[in-house]
């Protein structure tokens, strides 16, 4: 039994950094996990160190536990596993293909297709809701179904918890659109087919193609987001002058009230930090 709770409590964790319920720097609380999923802290507190584990989550001493917020660096190595890993993976799947594992990649790019079909059908700009589940789910299963083909359990175990770090690192997803669902799905298609034709150095080539593009995007991403973050800190460190001249007249004793009255904040600021 308290194999099974602990199973339980690591499943319903990791569902919810897929999720993004629990994002990145966000802190997990084991005594709320415990009281919401009905069970002792014990189980939840082993989930949490066999997320530790896997770099998922951070413990920090006297402050608690945290979903791990990656730097750049975490980034670029997390993409240069899966490109060495994926990219031989495919070559040897080339190699050894069996009917099976085609028809699974084949069913997950029809169901990709078909998914950009409806989004264009729907009129959005931007994928979303259950589509972008779809896609991400069928993304993920054309990825699987080609690894599992190179007869490599443990290749196949490390490529499927890289894959998860994936998601949960990359705190901005990417936005998908027509013509990025298009890209995506011609990238897979070119994968599949050097599969189908046996030829392990060009699904070797393709898949590293695919993926240090994914790479690419995930790192603008995340610097589009430091860049957003750092404008962010400074615009809540920046008063207007009006406002700093109150403060000073404040620190030199002199009558607050007739201050603040005859003190008009300029037009084009449209609020004072902290109101």
């Amino acid at each position: 039994m308290p194999l099974l709770l602990r199973n339980s409590a690591y499943q319903t964790i990791r569902q919810r950094l897929l999720n993004r319920e629990l994002r990145p720097g966000k802190r997990v609380s084991e005594l709320a996990l415990a009281k919401e999923m009905g069970i002792s802290r014990a189980p939840v507190r082993e989930a949490i160190n066999q997320l530790a584990s896997e770099g998922l989550v951070m413990q920090i001493p006297n402050a608690g536990t945290f979903v791990k917020r990656p730097n750049r660096i975490d980034i670029e190595n997390l993409y240069q596993l899966r490109i060495w890993l994926e990219g031989e993976a495919a070559a040897e799947t080339a190699r050894r293909v069996s009917d099976r594992r085609l028809k699974q990649m084949h069913d997950a790019l029809d169901a990709m297709q078909a998914v950009a079909h409806n989004h264009r059908d729907a009129g959005r700009r931007l994928l979303s809701g259950t589509l972008l589940f779809r896609h991400v789910t069928n993304d993920l299963a054309f990825h699987l179904a080609l690894i599992r083909g190179c007869g490599n359990r443990m290749v196949s175990k490390l490529v499927g918890h890289h894959h998860m770090m994936s998601q949960v690192w990359c705190d901005l997803p990417e936005k998908h659109d027509l013509k990025n669902l298009a890209r995506v799905y011609g990238e897979h298609a070119r994968i599949y087919r050097a599969v189908q034709d046996g030829d392990a150095a060009a699904a070797r080539h393709r898949m590293r193609e695919h993926l240090m593009i994914a790479c690419r995007n995930a790192l603008q991403r995340y610097d589009w987001s430091q860049r957003q973050q750092a404008v962010e800190a400074v615009e809540e460190l920046v008063w207007p002058e009006t406002l700093r001249e109150v403060v000073v007249q404040m620190e030199e004793g002199l009558d607050n009230e007739k201050t603040v009255a005859h003190t008009h904040p300029p037009e084009d600021y449209g609020s004072v930090p902290g109101n």
